[in-house]
């Protein structure tokens, strides 16, 4: 085990949040998966903005690109 706590991020301090209930270990775990998750969010929400903002290109495009994609992997 370790000794020392980590010292905690500035938005836990003095608040009766849900996260800080957790031990230390575990609400980094959370947090880490909390903002990984919005990350993910963040990127497909502009990759659909920035889709719908430019010109628009046929259909068959994205479905192909996406195949070809896949195939590689």
């Amino acid at each position: 085990m370790r000794r020392h706590r980590r010292r905690e991020p500035l938005w836990t301090q003095g608040k009766p949040n849900l996260v800080v209930t957790f031990s230390p270990r575990l609400r980094d775990r959370i947090s880490r998966a909390i903002a990984s998750s919005t990350h993910h969010l963040l990127k497909k929400t502009n990759r659909r903005l920035s889709a719908q903002s430019a010109s628009p290109r046929p259909m068959s495009l994205p479905q192909y690109t996406m195949r070809r994609r896949r195939r590689r992997l």
